[in-house]
């Protein structure tokens, strides 16, 4: 790009991204039940459940009437 700065503004935000999927890994760390995606490059961290961990019969309370609607 044209300014001499942007190398270095690429270089700070590749850090940056490089240091959260970091911690996000850290915080899932020794959670057996989950499989992640460490991310590279683009900042997309999915996290899913291992085969068999959840069951059919599971629900998760949704607090906001507005969300709950349009998800059931």
């Amino acid at each position: 790009m044209g300014d001499d700065r942007y190398p270095d503004h690429l270089a700070a935000r590749e850090q940056m991204f490089s240091e959260r999927a970091d911690e996000m890994v850290a915080a899932f760390e020794g959670c057996e039940h989950i499989i992640l995606n460490k991310p590279s490059g683009a900042f997309y961290f999915t996290v899913m459940f291992k085969d068999g961990v959840l069951g059919n019969d599971q629900v998760l309370d949704i607090a906001d009437t507005g969300i709950r609607a349009t998800i059931e």
